[in-house]
């Protein structure tokens, strides 16, 4: 009974060393096998939202998240304004067509041009809300660690990684006069 059991076993053991080398073979063959775990992507119905969004948002965040307590949570919310959990520092609307294809062509490239660095913290200091249609995505963005978090309504779509860098919001937020964070 003992040989019934180990037969399979050693099959699964065969056929998982197997895939694994076969994994491993067909990235070598692409001679880029340190590229298959640094692809990063939007989603495809966020990404078309970007850009060809008929209405955009661009805020700056404080990276300070909420309270966890209570009356410091309500004394918070007195004084400051919220998106996403994350203090409001200020917004401002992008109406001309030109600059939201740039801040369009800023994410997406951050997204494309990911470099396999992130960290693990998560503090984010821009914001992008779009709209187009009856569509409306939320895009919170740490450049610190790399990292994009998608919200589509109330529904987090998922977070992808990044790379690059925030000048380009920056200025058009300190074009805006906004304050940014720290």
């Amino acid at each position: 009974m003992n040989k019934a059991r180990t037969v399979p076993l050693c099959i699964v053991v065969i056929l998982v060393a197997t895939a694994s080398f076969a994994g491993k073979r067909v990235c070598n063959e692409k001679n880029n096998w340190n590229e298959v775990w640094k692809r990063s992507c939007l989603d495809e119905q966020a990404q078309h939202v970007l850009e060809h969004a008929s209405s955009m948002t661009l805020m700056s965040l404080d990276p300070t998240l909420r309270s966890p307590k209570l009356f410091a949570r309500l004394t918070e919310s007195l004084s400051y304004r919220h998106f996403r959990y994350w203090r409001l520092l200020g917004q401002t609307n992008v109406s001309d067509a030109a600059t939201r294809q740039k801040i369009a062509a800023a994410v997406e490239t951050a997204v494309r041009d990911f470099s396999g660095w992130r960290a693990s913290c998560f503090n984010p200091r821009h914001a992008i809300r779009v709209t187009s249609g009856s569509q409306t995505y939320d895009f919170v963005i740490c450049y610190e660690c790399g990292s994009l978090e998608c919200y589509s309504g109330e529904r987090k779509l998922g977070s992808v990684c990044m790379s690059g860098s925030s000048r380009t919001l920056d200025a058009l937020l300190t074009a805006a006069h906004i304050k940014l964070a720290k």
